[in-house]
């Protein structure tokens, strides 16, 4: 079949063409037939009767709604096409209930606990306020004490701040009456931030001059080498012989010689 599409522009359309349209045409279905609203178009292209042989119940009983359900059903009367939801339910005597699932509803044997569950009105005031106020039968309370009067000397409230103060200091598991150990090296006889010391801790007192006889050495003459110079280091005080001259320290880092003049005899 050559169809439009497959012309060409300037081709002539021959008694062919005409041919091949009426034999694709003729190759289609027929034109559906019109039926009626009681009859159904079925496989073989064909109108028939739509009941209930039609659908595959053809074995069941017919049966009107009101003789079918009697003694089961009060229905009144028979549904009408338009009714709402709740005109169709009301004609069938169904209640609200009708719409909902199972599991919408508490159990039975859930409304039997229900029924025997305390409930907050039977509770007192202070099981849902938590109050102390809503507490009934309370202890009488004291107010403030500013000093315990019952022992052999009263004692102040900040005397006993100033008690517990000092017991917040004390260490965990610490020992009563436990003596300090200096080389200890832990536990609770252990001195914590001891101090060193030096070379002389282990020396007593009269292992040493006094302050004043640090004094008195410091002026004292002190005998010293010999000086190579007059301008050698010295300090006032300081001598020095060579078994010839004397030296002797005038100034600091001045020094003075005097030859010896050896005698046996005295004036």
């Amino acid at each position: 079949m050559v169809l439009k599409d497959d012309w060409e522009d300037g081709d002539a359309v021959t008694h062919q063409h005409f041919n091949d349209i009426a034999d694709e045409v003729n190759a289609k279905e027929p034109t559906v037939t019109e039926g009626t609203s009681g009859q159904y178009y079925r496989g073989d292209k064909t109108w028939q009767t739509l009941n209930k042989s039609a659908v595959g119940l053809g074995n069941v009983e017919n049966v009107s709604i009101t003789s079918g359900l009697a003694g089961k059903m009060d229905i009144p009367t028979v549904v009408a096409a338009g009714d709402t939801e709740e005109e169709a339910r009301g004609a069938i005597s169904l209640g609200t209930a009708a719409l909902s699932d199972a599991d919408d509803f508490a159990t039975s044997a859930q409304g039997i606990l229900a029924d025997s569950a305390t409930q907050p009105g039977d509770l007192h005031a202070v099981a849902t306020s938590g109050e102390y106020d809503d507490l009934a039968n309370k202890p009488s309370i004291p107010g403030v004490v500013d000093q315990l009067t019952d022992l052999d000397t009263a004692v102040t409230g900040v005397e006993l701040n100033n008690i517990k103060t000092k017991i917040d200091t004390v260490a965990t598991g610490a020992e009563v009456n436990v003596q300090s150990n200096w080389n200890a090296t832990g536990g609770d006889a252990f001195i914590l931030n001891k101090p060193s010391l030096g070379t002389a801790a282990a020396s007593d007192t009269g292992d040493f001059a006094t302050a004043a006889q640090g004094t008195l050495a410091d002026s004292a003459s002190v005998k010293v080498a010999v000086p190579a110079s007059n301008a050698a280091t010295g300090s006032p005080g300081q001598w020095a012989t060579d078994g010839t001259n004397l030296f002797i320290c005038v100034a600091t880092n001045s020094w003075a010689k005097a030859p010896i003049a050896l005698t046996t005899s005295w004036p």
